[in-house]
Order: C-alpha cells, then sequence, then structure tokens
C-alpha cells in the first residue's frame, strides 16, 4: 500500500483559461505492506506535503524516497530557519535566490562548474563567480561544509520563502 496526500487549491485564472481549475499536488510514501504500513507511509506523504506546501515552483508530484533527508532536516522550522541565513539576506548588490540556485546545482554536481553551467543555463566562468560570492557572504568556501550546507539549500529550494524568515 502507498500512503498519498493531496493538496488541492484554486489557481487564478488568465485570460482564455478555465476557472477554477484545480492545482493539484502529490505527495507520496514509501510502498509498505498491511495498516500499519499503510499508516507508516501515509504519514511520510504528509510530511513531504508539508515541506512542499505553499511553495508554487515546487513539483506537481513527490516522492517521500527522493526528499527524505530534507524532510528530516526541515522538521524543526526554527532550527532550519536559523541554518539558511547567510544567503538569504536582501542587498542591493546581491541576488540570494541567484547564489542559493547556483551553489545547491554546483554542490550538485560535486563542485564541477562546467557541468553547473548548463544547468543554470549560464556560463562557468558566472557559476564561479557566483560561488566565490557566496563563500565571501557564508564566511567560507561551500566545499568545506559541504553536508550542512546541502541540506540549508535544499530546505530552502523545497520550501521557498517560509524557511527564509523567522516565524
Amino acid at each position: 500500500m502507498v500512503g498519498v496526500g493531496l493538496r488541492t487549491g484554486t489557481r487564478r485564472t488568465a485570460p482564455g483559461d478555465r476557472p477554477n481549475t484545480p492545482d493539484v499536488r502529490v505527495a507520496v510514501g514509501h510502498t509498505r505492506s498491511g495498516i500499519t504500513g499503510f499508516r507508516r507511509s501515509h504519514s511520510e506523504a504528509l510530511a513531504v506535503q508539508w515541506l512542499l506546501a505553499e511553495h508554487p515552483k515546487n513539483a506537481r508530484v513527490a516522492l517521500h524516497h527522493d526528499l527524505e533527508a530534507t524532510v528530516l532536516a526541515a522538521q524543526d522550522r526554527e532550527r532550519a530557519t536559523e541554518f539558511v541565513p547567510p544567503l538569504s539576506a536582501r542587498s542591493p548588490r546581491t541576488r540570494p535566490a541567484r547564489l542559493r540556485e547556483t551553489v545547491r546545482v554546483f554542490l550538485d554536481e560535486a563542485d564541477n562548474a562546467p557541468r553547473t553551467a548548463p544547468r543554470l543555463h549560464t556560463h562557468r566562468n558566472t557559476v564561479l563567480q557566483r560561488v566565490t560570492r557566496a563563500g565571501e557572504l557564508l564566511g567560507y568556501h561551500p566545499h568545506e561544509r559541504r553536508l550542512a550546507l546541502r541540506h540549508a539549500l535544499e530546505i530552502a529550494h523545497r520550501t521557498g520563502p517560509r524557511v527564509l524568515t523567522r516565524p
């Protein structure tokens, strides 16, 4: 059995769009057997649903299997908020969302700027400049605290503005 959490809402309509088209998102837990397995799977699906709630850029279908480390790291919202701040500050010279995404993909690509650049539709030198700027803001190079930074950036990527501001 698989636990599934559904979240529906109503999208705003654009000219020519059908009114009240539901915005459906699906969160799926691991497949397990029996009623106990269903309950656990459903609980996992609800945890993924909570993680992805209120962030319009997230995928329509999310699997607990893909997000379980992020779900675990983001369970305590207050601590998660403290985990992310160096790259969430707003200033005229920085674009924090762009820096966060660049460093997240850079770490995902094992610190490889030539592989990161096509994923971000930019030049490898731009990637290196952004990573350097992020390192200045953080006070350390991103590879020095890879695991913690990857978790923080993944939480920010999945939960959006919720985790970037204090509750």
